[in-house]
């Protein structure tokens, strides 16, 4: 591979003060959207309620979300238009956690009301956004005490409810930072069909609005759970084998995309040039390029998995494995480009990129792992 690189560091694992053991993924039910067509979404929890793969009805799943592509809504009667979880709400009077991001950047604007998710049979335990009295907002409501988190409808947001019911409170929670804690009598909530992207027969999610990353726990995730895991897709389901791209870590080999379950293999002709294209959200920090000789390892193999969730796909056990600028010890301030790649001989390896974010709770971010296959 002809490019110009820095002395490497073979025997350090990226980010090794980070590399804790693995988030877990949401118990009961998680959804990453990220089919990008069909009626059928994965519930990638574990172990996981109601149905394995949940019926999309209406909705679309076409749309960018935080991840890959989201639920993308389609608006009318949520009699028709949502998707069937399978999973009766049983939470009764238990710890639990719900989040979800929520992109209403292009919603029809003169919807003033929409249902995001709910079980009418369980108190009339639902959620909705844009409701009269308070454009932006998102409001819990139910069998107790109403919870609103002003902001979570304007345009991208993440949106998060812990229930503790050691206080007991309803804790909410917008891009990760704790907004407002509402205290609660103790809560019990048990029904009949939990929907998402829709309520009852209420109106569902709007055209043009999306959701994803949605996320049912049955415990109450802690602040720095939170904080470590709203921009991340989490691990721990057996079904997230592979990193995805997120937007403070894109990258791609001559535009080859993987998802959850499958990396991304570039194929390329040797002698020819083709473009290794870095992006990231987080301009001017150090990154990196992680790379190896081995074929990519998976969360059910040997693959790293941060506190973040986020999976580092590199072959550890590989001798050859090493990072273009020492782990972030050299790199130059990171901006936006593309590198490139020229092969002389038939040659396959794998890479990955990371970029140091202080915002995240791992410290940096990753990208999808790629396999590049010279020929």
């Amino acid at each position: 591979m002809q490019i110009q690189r820095n002395s490497l560091v073979i025997a350090v694992i990226l980010g090794l003060a980070a590399l804790l053991p693995a988030q877990t993924a949401p118990e009961i039910l998680y959804y990453g959207f990220d089919e990008g067509s069909g009626t059928t979404t994965a519930n990638l929890a574990g172990p996981g309620s109601g149905f394995a793969a949940a019926a999309v009805n209406g909705h679309l799943m076409t749309s960018t979300g935080q991840f890959a592509t989201g639920l993308t809504g389609v608006g009318g009667s949520s009699t028709s238009n949502f998707v069937d979880t399978g999973w009766p709400t049983a939470l009764g009077n238990n710890d639990w956690t719900i989040g979800f991001w929520l992109d209403t950047t292009s919603a029809v604007t003169t919807l003033t009301f929409m249902y995001l998710f709910g079980d009418n049979a369980a108190g009339s335990f639902r959620c909705y956004a844009d409701a009269p009295g308070g454009a932006g907002r998102v409001q819990l409501r139910g069998p107790f005490t109403s919870v609103v988190l002003p902001g979570g409808a304007n345009g991208p947001a993440h949106c998060c409810f812990v229930y503790d019911s050691s206080v007991p409170e309803i804790r909410s929670y917008l891009d990760g930072v704790l907004v407002a804690t509402r205290a609660q009598a103790p809560i019990n909530l048990n029904g009949g069909q939990f929907k998402v992207g829709g309520y009852s027969n209420g109106a569902g999610l709007a055209p043009g609005a999306i959701m994803d990353e949605f996320r049912v726990y049955s415990r109450a995730l802690t602040a720095a759970e939170i904080t470590a895991t709203w921009n991340l897709q989490v691990g721990g389901g057996s079904t997230i084998l592979y990193q995805t791209n997120q937007p403070a870590a894109d990258m791609n080999v001559d535009g080859a995309q993987g998802t959850a379950t499958s990396p991304a293999i570039a194929n390329v002709t040797t002698n020819s040039l083709v473009g290794l294209n870095l992006n990231s959200t987080v301009s001017g920090m150090p990154w990196d390029l992680a790379y190896g000789l081995s074929p990519l390892v998976s969360s059910n193999s040997t693959a790293v998995t941060t506190l973040g969730g986020q999976i580092l796909n590199i072959d550890l056990a590989d001798p050859s494995w090493g990072t273009w600028f020492n782990l972030f010890s050299s790199s130059p301030p990171f901006s936006n480009m593309t590198l490139p790649l020229s092969f002389s001989a038939p040659l396959s390896v794998s890479v990955q990129f990371a970029v140091l974010d202080p915002t995240s709770g791992d410290g940096f971010v990753l990208s999808q792992p790629t396999r590049v296959i010279a020929q």
